[in-house]
């Protein structure tokens, strides 16, 4: 863990040294060119594109160093200590390279420059050729293409395990659900029976709201607002099988404030005609 962390910095040095020689190269490419910027890429032609593309490459390779998630057994070159220190060092071994091509024969500017883009040209072959060809080339190995084969269908057992595992639980909770509404069917049946001939009565006392209240926190009790739901719906139900004429859902209004309950705020959903079939109570 030590030496993976030592690696990592090492990494993250490389970086910002190749990201300073990149814009150093840049400037001083600027300033050879009398800060005539057009003379070095044009942003309406295609060198913008390739520059974005090189760009994008280059964050792609120095998250691949930071992250470098290859298993051993796949990939056992480029996984190795010695790979990803020479991954990790390649721009300060660029920069090497350039000092060791620059002459003394030439002015400073001239060896400048050979040094920075030692150190661009070196991380790029490292990076953006080199890495990706060997592992690529690792991938076609007999033991890794047979480790990536268990792998693989590794995976796929976990996931078909899973599956099957959301399958039985989606299962399991339509059986509760089902024997939870038979237990509220044999529990509310008769009360249903009870309060809706009160319910559909022209004038009904305050003994009826009372009861109705009562009921409705006994359902709150028994299974919260989907129980309330459902026995709202049986009310309603046996209110149409016993009432050819339009009445008012006086349980979605006395029923308001008990739980989350809370009556509908449009009328038309308060007066039920005989051929409607649910609420809009919630």
């Amino acid at each position: 863990m030590t030496s993976q962390r030592f690696l990592k910095r090492i990494h993250v040095c490389g970086t910002l040294w190749f990201l300073l020689c990149a814009a150093t190269l840049l400037v001083f490419s600027l300033w050879q060119a009398d800060l005539h910027w057009w003379l070095i890429f044009s942003i309406s032609g295609y060198s913008a594109v390739l520059m974005f593309f090189i760009f994008t490459v280059y964050l792609f390779a120095i998250y691949q160093g930071v992250v470098r998630n290859q298993t051993a057994a796949e990939h056992p070159l480029s996984t190795s200590v010695y790979y990803i220190a020479l991954y990790d060092l390649s721009p300060f071994l660029g920069t090497l390279a350039g000092l060791f091509c620059i002459s003394s024969h030439s002015n400073f500017a001239s060896n400048l420059n050979t040094v920075l883009q030692g150190t661009l040209a070196t991380t790029f072959l490292v990076w953006t050729v080199f890495d990706p060809f060997i592992g690529t080339i690792e991938t076609f190995l007999p033991t890794s293409a047979a480790h990536r084969k268990r792998r693989l269908a590794r995976v796929h057992r976990e996931k078909e395990m899973q599956k099957r595992k959301n399958e039985q639980l989606l299962c399991d909770l339509e059986q509760q659900e089902r024997q939870l509404q038979q237990q509220w069917q044999e529990q509310f049946a008769p009360l249903t029976k009870e309060i809706v001939p009160l319910l559909i009565q022209t004038d009904t006392h305050e003994d009826v709201k009372e009861r109705m209240i009562e009921l409705g926190a006994m359902a709150w009790e028994t299974g919260g607002i989907t129980c309330m739901r459902y026995f709202h719906q049986m009310i309603i139900a046996q209110t149409h099988s016993v009432s050819p004429n339009p009445v008012i859902d006086t349980a979605a209004i006395w029923w308001d404030g008990i739980g989350t309950w809370r009556k509908p705020h449009s009328l038309e959903a308060l007066y039920l005609e005989p051929a409607a079939c649910d609420t809009n109570a919630i």
